[in-house]
């Protein structure tokens, strides 16, 4: 399960990322977690195996996050656990959505870690801020990507230990 719940720059920046995923992991299905409107585009990500859509965010970036109940969240998860996923992989460096792949009955949750906020993640991407204003150190897209290959890697067999 590809978690990606803001908006559709975020969604397309991501799709470079969702394909990696898809090409390193060539049996799995691959499903996105995504909002309505971001469902829409999925077309964006040839392959897919599916959208689930969640509405984390407002349509309009503006405006936030929704005011989500824990209901929502199990509601959420009655959803997704029939599909009895092995990974849940949050696309988004912001912490926001972190927490829903806790929802996702997945073995395993990768995501971007920061200061030691996401103990319970499995696979993790050291994520640094970036002041506000700053040139960012490197692209959001790149940082995605190396995600994915902490993935890919974490899922290697070890023959040696």
């Amino acid at each position: 399960l590809a978690v990606k719940l803001d908006h559709i720059g975020d969604f397309v920046t991501a799709t470079p990322a969702l394909q990696r995923l898809q090409r390193q992991f060539p049996q799995a299905r691959v499903y996105l977690l995504a909002s309505p409107v971001v469902a829409e585009l999925t077309d964006l990500a040839p392959g897919l195996a599916g959208t689930i859509e969640f509405s984390f965010f407002f349509d309009q970036s503006g405006l936030g996050r929704r005011d989500l109940s824990e209901a929502d969240f199990q509601t959420l998860r009655q959803r997704l656990l029939p599909y009895d996923f092995d990974l849940a992989i949050d696309l988004r460096k912001a912490p926001e959505t972190r927490p829903v792949l806790r929802y996702s009955g997945a073995r395993w949750l990768a995501g971007f870690h920061h200061n030691g906020r996401f103990p319970w993640l499995d696979i993790v991407m050291e994520w640094e801020t970036d002041p506000a204003g700053s040139r960012k150190r490197s692209p959001v897209g790149e940082d995605y990507r190396r995600l994915g290959d902490a993935v890919a890697l974490a899922a290697e067999p070890n023959p040696g230990l």
